[in-house]
């Protein structure tokens, strides 16, 4: 065997391999290339999620604004009067409560908003969680601010259900007293007072946790995606003036991450 067909063997050989080694090395240089393309798509997506949550954010905290400044901010003090007016009757001696019982019905005819129905507060539906799960290990409060804002809202549109069904049943039964007994005047005053007071709250707690879920958002926004596109929706000056003036579970904010040391 001539030394020159051994050298052409060896050529070949040695050309295959160096060849089927660059296309091993090309193959994972274009699936690496792939995954880091679909991980920069996946990113931009959830970021996508990002500004419509942000966007829910916002117009939810509009309607719920609109709701306690039309409405619940002076339905408050009648409620709260009312509400007082009933534990005074239940906690007075059986030989007083007739006359409590008659105050509570002579105060109950000066309320203006405490026997008026009220339209269930509007909701826009947020992305839903999956959509930016991608980053929910950088900020896993999130979701959970999500969740309780909605929660809250939904709790608040059923209270307002219950309260404008009890209204109608009042009004059906004498109105603010004329033809019930002193034990459906009282019932009536008790449940539209309880209700009342659990959408005070809720309206409060919903704000609360929408804003969490802004300033969440904002922050991630701001720290870790400098220069993408963000839509930061700006709250009309009527609904900052609803926003709760003391922090309400401070807990829940603890678990609020700024990225400031990133």
């Amino acid at each position: 065997m001539s030394a020159d067909f051994l050298l052409g063997v060896f050529q070949t050989a040695i050309g295959s391999g160096l060849g089927f080694g660059l296309g091993i090395i090309a193959f994972h240089y274009q699936q690496e290339r792939q995954a880091e393309i679909k991980k920069s798509d996946d990113w931009k997506q959830a970021l996508d999620a990002l500004n419509r949550l942000n966007i829910a954010a916002g117009s939810n905290i509009e309607a719920l604004a609109n709701t306690k400044l039309q409405f619940v901010n002076d339905m408050r003090p009648e409620i709260e009067a009312m509400k007082a007016a009933v534990n005074n009757v239940y906690g007075s001696p059986s030989a007083d409560r007739s006359e409590r019982t008659r105050e509570l019905h002579r105060l109950s005819e000066t309320m203006r908003y405490f026997h008026m129905s009220l339209q269930k507060t509007s909701v826009m539906v947020p992305p839903d969680t999956l959509e930016y799960s991608a980053l929910i290990r950088e900020m896993p409060a999130l979701p959970l601010f999500v969740h309780r804002a909605m929660g809250m809202m939904q709790e608040l549109n059923e209270r307002i259900t219950s309260r404008n069904v009890l209204i109608h049943e009042h009004a059906r039964e004498g109105g603010t007293g004329a033809g019930m007994n002193a034990e459906r005047v009282v019932y009536f005053a008790a449940m539209l007072a309880d209700e009342g007071i659990a959408i005070c709250e809720h309206v409060d707690f919903a704000l609360y946790f929408w804003m969490l879920v802004r300033e969440q958002v904002a922050a991630y926004m701001s720290k870790k995606a400098k220069g993408e596109d963000f839509v930061q929706y700006q709250l009309l000056p009527r609904a900052e003036e609803a926003m709760p003036n003391e922090d309400l579970f401070p807990l829940m904010r603890g678990q609020l991450v700024t990225f400031e040391d990133t």
